[in-house]
């Protein structure tokens, strides 16, 4: 039988290779942030259609994104435009939240996460809903999709360290 994995070479490992699952990725090493990096991204998504998988339904799949920092800039203009000023760079947070589509479901669950970033004496900024094209959508997701919304988060005056910010977020 023919091996027709390559042999390991600098960080790559041909044990680790696997089916059917695809990442790619694209950074500026200086850390400058551009548009042309996210473009660049979308067409690696693209390109890794094949990988997703799909059901019965082919406008139905296993999700795909791209991880990037924070926008700061679009959400300075996209809340000042709903009379919400962001304190600077890296003094707030954003969550991606997944609501329940149901109005009252969704208010309960945006009232409890308020509660719970109180009792962790954390100041909520605002909410703003992430604007969605459902069109595009297969029956099963319909049927799945939540309400999409990103809530912002500041940073309390009491931790300095934004590293420390950030963990009390992600474990709060």
């Amino acid at each position: 039988m023919e091996n027709n994995n390559p042999n390991a070479q600098g960080l790559y490992d041909p044990s680790f290779e696997h089916d059917a699952c695809g990442i790619g990725t694209i950074v500026n090493i200086d850390g400058e942030k551009s548009h042309e990096i996210l473009s660049d991204c979308l067409t690696i998504l693209e390109k890794l259609e094949h990988r997703g998988g799909t059901g019965a339904d082919e406008n139905t799949g296993d999700g795909a994104g791209i991880l990037f920092n924070i926008p700061h800039k679009f959400f300075e203009e996209e809340l000042k435009s709903k009379g919400v000023n962001l304190p600077k760079e890296g003094d707030y947070a954003v969550a991606m939240v997944f609501l329940p589509q149901e109005e009252k479901a969704r208010k309960e669950a945006m009232s409890l996460f308020e509660d719970i970033s109180k009792d962790e004496n954390l100041e909520l900024i605002g909410w703003r809903e992430v604007q969605t094209n459902p069109s595009i959508l297969g029956k099963a997701s319909l049927e799945a999709m939540p309400a999409i919304m990103q809530v912002f988060v500041k940073r309390p005056n009491g931790i300095k360290n934004r590293k420390r910010f950030w963990k009390k977020i992600i474990y709060c």
